[in-house]
């Protein structure tokens, strides 16, 4: 090929070969041109590389962020009402019990009752003769009786027996109380990426000043907890973080904001991304962070790894000529993308996947059924949700611990994927709640599609500390109708079944249409 070029060359004539020559040598030295502007701007390119990362990436921080702090708020509302609903059932088994032995038993035995330490634990309990004069009172009544006065009582009874009256009593704050413990004990042992973590303050005064809040829990400064915080605290750059965090949280109930804090594994003071959220019922917010510090590692690595790929890539189009300059550009870009999409692989994975569990997020969730349905509006088809919840999960959680809760949840996961098809979408909804996202199962067909669903989980044995736990479900299940405005209409309907299963006896599947 060369000698046949070189015999073409010998064969033109010296116009031909003049002008030639000076085309290859603007073409050179406009391409050696073109490329040393490019050379020179390799600083510029990695600055827009890092900027356009690092948007990027706090962007996906900033959602997962927001869904981590969500969840832990959707977990204490849990926590309130499972522990309401365990003095409501004290108080009933007490009124019970003093009704059962009204015959047989004396106002004696009765006091005697009572008076036991692990009968009348944090609840209020008064005897008064029948002329009023109080004969016994359980340690916890000089509180309950403040109790009384302000109205924070969610639940009082007064029970007859033979002319006494018997008050039985329990304040919010003993509620209250018992959710902080399991709260703290739980955000005290979560394990997060990057020094994150999960910390609680309660607002005490919306007005601001000295004293507005008190530090609850936090697990990077245990010892200050019950701290009293002011708005006036300023941070080493001189802002003042629980001033903006106060008036975010009363504008809009949550807010992102940065300031600078000590790290959780060292004492080093960084600059601090965080989301912050109030939960109103308890004026606690709950709040997590993350360090720029670590992002910024990040996009270095990124960037560096990145730089020499690009320094050759430009060499090489200075002896090419223009048009692989061009071609080379476009591959450079191509191969730009795929780096980018591989190095923020991990953090979508992140995000999109439960870390405990194996299965799909919710934020996963809600992007393939948003997806579904639009698909069903345009060609539509038969889509199917089943919303499903472990039965009886938090008994599980209180008496083996949050291990062998964890435990059951990833042996009821593994146990569901093996009756599911590979294409079927499987993700934790929030808790112990999940939800399967399917399409084609006729609605004939969808009792026969949850037995399975049902005997798989029953059959489960999970092992733990020498421990055999087992665990049921119940389900819900509708599919999308012409009828619906949002999937959103199709979840509802699900979750109305899974509480029409846990209201006939759990461990059963219910189709709402």
């Amino acid at each position: 090929m060369f000698k046949n070029m070189l015999q073409t060359f010998r064969l033109m004539d010296q116009v031909r070969k003049k002008y030639l020559g000076i085309a290859l040598t603007i073409f050179i030295l406009f391409s050696l041109a073109f490329a040393s502007i490019f050379i020179n701007q390799i600083e510029d390119i990695d600055k827009i590389h890092a900027e356009n990362t690092r948007d990027q990436i706090i962007e996906i921080k900033k959602d997962f962020m927001k869904d981590t702090v969500n969840n832990t708020i959707g977990y204490i509302e849990e926590l309130k009402i499972f522990n309401e609903d365990r003095f409501i059932k004290r108080i009933d088994r007490l009124k019970l019990f003093i009704y059962d032995h009204s015959e047989e038993y004396r106002i004696e035995h009765i006091k005697d009752y009572l008076q036991n330490v692990g009968i009348n634990e944090d609840l209020l309990i008064v005897i008064k003769d029948p002329s009023g004069f109080t004969i016994y009172e359980s340690s916890t009544s000089i509180d309950h009786r403040q109790g009384i006065l302000t109205g924070e009582y969610f639940i009082s009874e007064e029970v007859e027996f033979m002319g006494y009256k018997i008050f039985l009593g329990a304040l919010d704050s003993s509620v209250r109380k018992l959710v902080e413990e399991t709260l703290r004990n739980r955000l005290y042992t979560d394990v997060y990426f990057e020094d994150s973590y999960i910390w609680v303050n309660e607002v005490i005064n919306y007005e601001g000043g000295d004293g507005y809040g008190r530090r609850l829990i936090h697990p990077n400064l245990r010892d200050t907890e019950g701290t009293l915080l002011s708005t006036d605290m300023e941070d080493i750059a001189g802002g003042k973080p629980y001033l903006e965090e106060l008036e975010g949280i009363k504008k809009n109930g949550e807010l992102f904001s940065t300031y600078y804090f000590k790290k959780l594994t060292t004492d080093t003071i960084e600059k601090k991304l965080t989301f912050a959220k109030l939960y109103e019922e308890y004026d606690w917010i709950v709040a997590m962070g993350i360090y720029y510090d670590n992002i910024e590692e990040y996009i270095a690595r990124s960037a560096e790894a990145s730089k020499e790929e690009r320094e050759n890539a430009l060499k090489l189009m200075s002896f090419v000529g223009l048009a692989l300059i061009l071609s080379g550009t476009a591959i450079f870009l191509w191969a730009e993308n795929k780096y980018y999409d591989a190095s923020t692989q991990p953090l979508k994975t992140e995000v999109e996947t439960d870390l405990l569990t194996g299965a799909g997020s919710r934020r996963a969730a809600l992007k393939a059924i948003s997806k579904g349905f639009e698909s069903f509006k345009e060609k539509g088809g038969v889509y199917n949700i089943f919303v499903m919840d472990l039965d009886d999960f938090k008994q599980v959680n209180d008496t083996y611990g949050h291990e062998a809760g964890d435990s059951v949840l990833v042996r009821v996961v593994e146990s569901i994927r093996k009756v599911i098809r590979d294409e079927d979408g499987f993700y934790r909804w929030g808790g112990e709640e999940f939800i399967l996202f399917t399409k084609g199962i006729a609605p004939e067909n969808l009792d026969q599609f949850m037995d399975k669903i049902l005997k798989a989980v029953e059959g489960s044995i999970c092992s733990n500390k020498n421990m055999k736990l087992n665990t049921t479900v119940s389900i819900g299940a509708t599919i999308f109708l012409g009828s619906d405005e949002s999937y959103n209409d199709a979840v509802r309907r699900a979750d109305d079944g899974l509480y029409q299963s846990k209201r006939n006896g759990k461990n059963r599947g219910t189709i709402v249409m």
